[in-house]
Order: structure tokens, then C-alpha cells, then sequence
């Protein structure tokens, strides 16, 4: 389950200039930020977040005005201008304005919408995208413990439910990745390391085999590591993952994937290999753990009680027992992949509700 993890030049970390239309003649509008879109995170329905800012640029070899600046997409009432410095503005070569925009959403689930600016610059009009995802104001939040002076790292995490899981470090059987001397505490200071490369909180996966062999394989998790290849103080970071992993389909075929955490799509490359991996969450460092709240993960899935075996004491569940699973917010306890021949020999559909889990009660 590594994670990817680069460092960018330092003038690209300190302004990524994405350019959002092609070269215009004179102007060319620019969103001075290190992403391309707004993710706003859970938000509270009925409540408004905090603004988020940026700055829109001239990076073209002439001026350029600003006509419109609004709301569209599929939730635009979700979403709200709080400043607006650009509308009417001209923009010489070099010069910017700034937008600031607020979440408000008013259903509970994933929002989106577009901020949409109508300019004279090729293209118009521009349009950045907005992401958020409406939270009942009356069910439990997701939380996070302090962080632990030991090793870096939260404590603990918390699903809607109130579920409380720590880092797991056991080195009996029950925790994916123990610590590598287990008559030591877990440590990560200038004086003492004794912690994997990564580790989890809490983890889940679930296998498939077609009938042609292919690996079908989905891989949930909320984990711990590291922007350097060691355990490094100062570098730890935590993030939500799911990943997909089809062998043996269709080249170049769409497959859909239906999990406990959502509904995702995969295309298939000329080998006839499918890959899916989305992390979110704290991935660089100094790391805010809070963001990894705003992940797809949770609530935690845990062995449903009424199969047996019972989890062992102090844990949700046994990695090495494959075991029916609760928690999907959907309701969607499987693990479902639609598309031409997925399960070979002509089988267009292949299923489980079978998960391998992870965690350690706090």
C-alpha cells in the first residue's frame, strides 16, 4: 500500500501556475494555486465554512477584462461568493485579482459546482471546480486524537460513529505492520526509531480471481507513513485510500466499480490492466492530520456481529479472516466490478462480500 511521494522544485511549490485556457492573443487567464480545484471538505448542511481565496492572473502578453464572475454546475446553491475583486477588473500582463468562495450546502452528501468566469480572453467562459460534501449537523463528527509525542502521529481517529481506532502495532498477528522490534515501544525521535515505513489505523481489502486468473482487488485504508522511504521525524503524514486493481479485461474497456465507500470507474490500457487510486488527506509535511477527515474512508467497516467468528478482544476484526463486513454508509458491504468479460469466460460481473479488516480499538 506505498503511497507515492515526490517533492516539487521550489518554484513550483511556491506558486503552480495552472493555466486554464490556451493562449489567447494578448491575454491568458491563470489560477495562481497548487490545485486546480476547491475542495472544501465536510461541511455541516445548513452552516457555512470558511472562504477559501485564491488569486486569478494575467499571464499573457496582453490585458484582459474580467466581465462575470458566478455559480454553475450541478449544486451551484451550494456554493457562494464571499469576495470579489475580479468582475469588471482589466488585468495588464502580470497583474491579478482575487476571489474568495464559501460551502453552504444545503442536502447532505457530495456537492459540486463550477466557478465561472465570462472574460475576453480565448475560451471564456473559465470555469474552476468546487467539491464539498453536506454533513448531517446532528450526527456524530469524524475527530482525531493528539498527536502522540512518541512516534509523531494521532493518537486515534474517529468515524461518524464514534468509533476510536489507533495506530496498529502489534506484533501478534492481528495488525498489518508491527513495529520492527516488539520489545520496544513504537518511536520515531532523533534518539530512537522503531516504526514501519507505513502503517494503519485501519485497513480492508477484498479479493476476486476470474476465471481466466486475473487479480480483481480493492484496497481500503486509513494510513500512516512517510514523505522520505524511512521513518523520518518531522515527515509523517496520514491519508484516506482506496485503490482498484483489475488484470486480465478488456483493453481499453470502461469497468464500474461498486465499493462500501462509492462508485468509481476504471479504463482499461492497452495491456488489458485497470488502475485506481485515490489518497487523501495530510500528504505533505508538516502534516494537518485533520485533513484526512475529509478522506472517503468511514465509517470504519467492521465483522458483521451477526456471523460468526466474534472479533478478538480489543480489536474489530482478524486480518487473516476473510469475513462478511458492516459500515458502508450505502449500504453497499460488497465489492462489485461491471464490465465486458471482467470475470472472463464471457462473465460480466463478479462480487463479494467477503473483506479482510484491520484495526485496534483505542
Amino acid at each position: 500500500m506505498n503511497v507515492t511521494k515526490q517533492r516539487l522544485p521550489l518554484a513550483a511549490a511556491v506558486v503552480a501556475l495552472l493555466a486554464i485556457t490556451a493562449w489567447a492573443a494578448g491575454g491568458l487567464l491563470t489560477l495562481q494555486n497548487t490545485s486546480g480545484a476547491f475542495d472544501f471538505g465536510r461541511q455541516d448542511v445548513g452552516s457555512i465554512g470558511a472562504a477559501q481565496q485564491t488569486n486569478f492572473s494575467n499571464s499573457g502578453s496582453g490585458p484582459l477584462t474580467i466581465t462575470s464572475v458566478g455559480m454553475s454546475g450541478i449544486n451551484p446553491g451550494d456554493f457562494r461568493i464571499a469576495s470579489d475583486a475580479c468582475t469588471g477588473a482589466t488585468l495588464n500582463p502580470g497583474t491579478a485579482c482575487t476571489i474568495a468562495v464559501q460551502f453552504a450546502p444545503t442536502a447532505v452528501g457530495d456537492r459540486s459546482g463550477r466557478l465561472t468566469l465570462g472574460d475576453d480572453a480565448s475560451g471564456s467562459p473559465h470555469m474552476v471546480p468546487l467539491k464539498g460534501t453536506g454533513v448531517d449537523p446532528a450526527a456524530p463528527k469524524r475527530t482525531l486524537g493528539p498527536i502522540d509525542v512518541r512516534d509523531g502521529f494521532p493518537l486515534w481517529y474517529a468515524d461518524e460513529k464514534g468509533l476510536r481506532l489507533q495506530l496498529c502495532l502489534d506484533a501478534n498477528g492481528l495488525c498489518l505492520s508491527p513495529v520492527p522490534d516488539p520489545t520496544q515501544p513504537p518511536s520515531v525521535t532523533d534518539t530512537a526509531v522503531n516504526f514501519p515505513q507505513e502503517t494503519f489505523w485501519w485497513a480492508a481489502q477484498s479479493d476476486i480471481t476470474s476465471a481466466s486468473g486475473g487479480k480483481i482487488q480493492l484496497v481500503l485504508a486509513l494510513e500512516a507513513a512517510f514523505t522520505t522511504a524511512n521513518p523520518t521525524v518531522g515527515e509523517q503524514i496520514s491519508f484516506g485510500r482506496i485503490r482498484v486493481r483489475l488484470e486480465k479485461v478488456k483493453p481499453g474497456q470502461t469497468y464500474r466499480i461498486t465499493h462500501p465507500y462509492g462508485v468509481d470507474t476504471v479504463v482499461a490500457d492497452g495491456d488489458g490492466r485497470a488502475r485506481f487510486t485515490e489518497d487523501l488527506g495530510a500528504l505533505t509535511a508538516p502534516a494537518d492530520f485533520s485533513l484526512t477527515l475529509r478522506s472517503r474512508i468511514g465509517p470504519f467497516l467492521t465483522w458483521d456481529p451477526a456471523v460468526a467468528p466474534a472479533p478478538p478482544a480489543g480489536y474489530i476484526a482478524d486480518p487473516a479472516v476473510p469475513h462478511q463486513v458492516v459500515g458502508s454508509p450505502f449500504g453497499t458491504n460488497f465489492f462489485r466490478v461491471e464490465g465486458p468479460d471482467v470475470g472472463g469466460s464471457g462473465i460480466n460481473l463478479v462480487e463479494t462480500n467477503l473483506f479482510t479488516v484491520q484495526g485496534k480499538l483505542f
